[in-house]
């Protein structure tokens, strides 16, 4: 997107208000996240990782399903989601 040649992790995202896919490195990805509070919701998606008050643990929403891993950290949430693509 920004026009960085030497990417090693490219991310290809999509977005209601934008025509086609926007494609940015990993890190740039992980920046454009909209913040919610305790957690994330990726951009142009369902998708939502929250922190659970009670236990400090991150889960992850798609639509209406719940996943049923729990992960300590947001980032750690956020490389499952990733390896997994349940962001596809």
């Amino acid at each position: 997107m920004c026009g960085q040649k030497n990417i090693k992790y490219l991310d290809v995202l999509i977005h209601d208000n934008y025509e086609g896919e926007i494609k940015v490195g990993k890190d740039c990805s992980t920046i454009m996240l909209i913040p919610v509070k305790n957690g994330f919701r990726w951009p142009g998606t369902d998708i939502l990782i929250l922190e659970n008050e009670d236990t400090k643990q991150f889960g992850i929403i798609k639509g209406n399903k719940a996943y049923p891993e729990r992960f300590s950290s947001l980032e750690e949430a956020l490389k499952w989601a990733i390896d997994n693509s349940i962001y596809l």
